[in-house]
């Protein structure tokens, strides 16, 4: 399903929720798993240098974790730039009378 192609926006394919929230939360769990596979990668990299590993080893774990931590900064930016924009959004919908939910201040403290 096309989010905004006359179907149910709250209703995904697999059962999903489009809404802003269930977003946060997912890109935050991919964002702390992406760091938790930057701290083995770290500590791969210990082992190999402990162990004497090839320089071509070494530097093979060193590009990866370059690679998971630039992917990292990217989700950091990016989920701040899509709050930015969606943080407004709910207060407008809340000031204009929609549910209370929408702008709720204790889900933003959370995020």
């Amino acid at each position: 399903m096309v989010v905004g192609q006359g179907q149910d926006w709250a209703d995904g394919p697999s059962g999903e929720a489009y809404t802003h929230a269930t977003w946060n939360q997912q890109a935050g769990g991919m964002r702390h798993a992406l760091g938790d596979l930057s701290a083995a990668l770290e500590q791969m990299l210990a082992s190999l240098t402990a162990k004497n590993a090839s320089r071509a080893q070494v530097n093979g774990v060193i590009a990866w974790a370059d690679q998971v931590r630039a992917a990292v900064t990217y989700g950091q930016t990016l989920i701040g730039a899509v709050n930015a924009a969606q943080r407004p959004v709910g207060e407008a919908i809340a000031a204009a009378g929609g549910p209370a939910g929408v702008a709720d201040k204790s889900y933003y403290a959370e995020i």
